[in-house]
């Protein structure tokens, strides 16, 4: 089984504390964008933000990470300019981030069985296929994104304790979405 929490990292060169607006450096082109945050002692959620000279509008949330110490990635979609970092609870606790964006080619590939604790992002580029996803405690997204466009799909959502089979319509991303719950995801053999 392959723990999340050891995949490979990349350098988070955007810092701050408590809020913060930080802009997207958008992967190449046919590529999507993940971003990867790390706030281990604060509760914090990314909402994608459209900032021009001409139009600002605040859009949907993209992640939450809490109190782990364990980096969250989630997709970016290409229509944000930047995203927006704020507080998940009234009382964040030390919210002090770093952030960082990487191409989504870059990120492991789902083989075998990966689990976590955390809001993860793997690159799936087997055919259609059945997985299995166990979720003891408190609950689970699970999203499948094209490689490329804004389309995804919701596959599930696992609300605890759930043991399951989700379709895999393919390849794509695979988001797994969950924020303090312990989670596995296994493909057949």
């Amino acid at each position: 089984m392959h723990d999340t929490s050891r995949v490979d990292e990349i350098e988070l060169p955007f810092r701050g504390w408590f809020k913060g607006t930080v802009p997207v450096m958008h992967a190449p082109e046919g590529d999507q964008t993940v971003l990867e945050l790390r706030c281990p002692l604060g509760s914090l959620k990314v909402f994608g933000l459209v900032d021009t000279p001409d139009h600002q509008e605040g859009g949907e949330e993209l992640g939450m990470g809490m109190f782990s110490r364990q980096r969250i990635r989630c997709v970016v979609p290409r229509k944000y300019t930047h995203v927006q970092i704020v507080p998940s609870i009234k009382s964040p606790g030390f919210a002090r981030w770093q952030l960082g964006y990487r191409a989504a080619s870059s990120l492991p590939e789902l083989h075998g069985s990966v689990s976590g604790g955390h809001t993860a992002v793997f690159r799936y580029t087997g055919r259609r296929t059945t997985a299995q996803l166990t979720v003891p405690k408190s609950y689970a997204y699970l999203k499948h994104y094209r490689f490329v466009g804004n389309h995804f799909t919701d596959l599930t959502f696992a609300n605890a304790p759930f043991r399951g089979k989700v379709e895999i319509p393919g390849p794509g991303l695979i988001v797994v979405d969950s924020v303090v719950s312990s989670w596995t995801l296994t493909l057949p053999e």
